[in-house]
């Protein structure tokens, strides 16, 4: 009898952790799309030239050079002009196909 509970309690013990393992992995997914969704949010404010790196990066909890780093690791323009001229590209594109 006390085999028989101690597998249990053994198989207990290892269910749990398994299951606070796949709740801190559903978590830490969560997370991740939270943040993302927030980093194209603010992302888009800047392309619009409606906040600065500064307010971004504060907004996001990073230092900017890690804000730098986490939109050049995503391949996204990072200088004012560049960033300016797209939103003055995409503006002029949507005029020209309503016309």
């Amino acid at each position: 009898m006390a085999k028989i509970y101690a597998k249990r309690c053994c198989t207990w013990r290892v269910s749990e952790r398994l299951l606070h393992l796949l709740n801190a992995k559903v978590l830490a997914e969560q997370m991740d799309l939270g943040f993302e969704h927030r980093l194209q949010q603010l992302y888009r404010c800047l392309e619009n030239a409606e906040t600065s790196m500064g307010y971004f990066a504060q907004e996001m909890g990073l230092k900017v050079r890690e804000l730098y780093a986490a939109l050049e690791e995503r391949e996204w323009p990072t200088s004012s002009i560049t960033l300016h001229r797209l939103g003055g590209m995409e503006e002029r594109g949507s005029e020209e196909k309503a016309t």
